[in-house]
């Protein structure tokens, strides 16, 4: 059974922008406390990061899917899972004011670092990998070894979550956003 992809990308795009309406209700909630809380721009700027990956993201999903019918549940499947766990990353990463024990915005970066990075390096792997992958026909070790530098970025994503030094996860949310930004410009 073939299923048109834009049937499947209501349904995904669905659940981007729940993740989405939740990180700008509690960005906006931040700044509407803006004095109450002690802000760490380190949390700032992955939260730029990840508000504009969100939006690359589903861009190329659909640039992967749009000309594909999807014939297999599996991939649905996996399209399903990729969303959700998009969606957990930002549920993760985002707390609503009520929810922030302390107010202070680098305390609730550290407490959930591990479980934010962990999924972000995932959701690398399943964008620039699994997904290239099932939509062509190149072999996956010849996918990985054509994202070189998306494969450090992979590693240093995941390494970050069990990484407490401020001074690597300084320079990791400046790179990061710097590199993608120039992306952006550039692309």
């Amino acid at each position: 059974m073939e299923i048109s992809f834009s049937y499947i990308t209501t349904f995904i795009s669905l659940i981007y922008g729940l993740a989405l309406a939740h990180s700008l209700k509690c960005i906006a909630e931040y700044i509407q406390n803006w004095a109450s809380i002690k802000h760490f721009w380190v949390w700032w700027f992955w939260s730029v990061f990840i508000l504009l990956l969100s939006v690359g993201f589903w861009w190329s999903l659909n640039g992967f899917y749009s000309q594909n019918p999807i014939k297999e549940i599996s991939i649905f499947a996996f399209l399903t899972f990729q969303a959700s766990s998009f969606y957990l990353m930002f549920f993760i990463f985002f707390n609503r004011y009520q929810e922030l024990i302390s107010k202070d915005l680098e305390v609730e970066f550290f407490k959930y670092k591990k479980y934010f990075f962990i999924l972000l390096s995932l959701q690398f792997i399943m964008m620039f990998h699994i997904n290239i992958y099932i939509t062509s026909e190149i072999k996956l070790i010849d996918i990985i070894r054509q994202n070189g530098i998306l494969n450090i970025q992979c590693l240093i994503l995941f390494l970050l979550s069990f990484i407490n030094n401020k001074l690597v996860h300084k320079i990791s949310a400046a790179t990061f956003l710097l590199l993608f930004m120039i992306s952006i410009v550039f692309l």
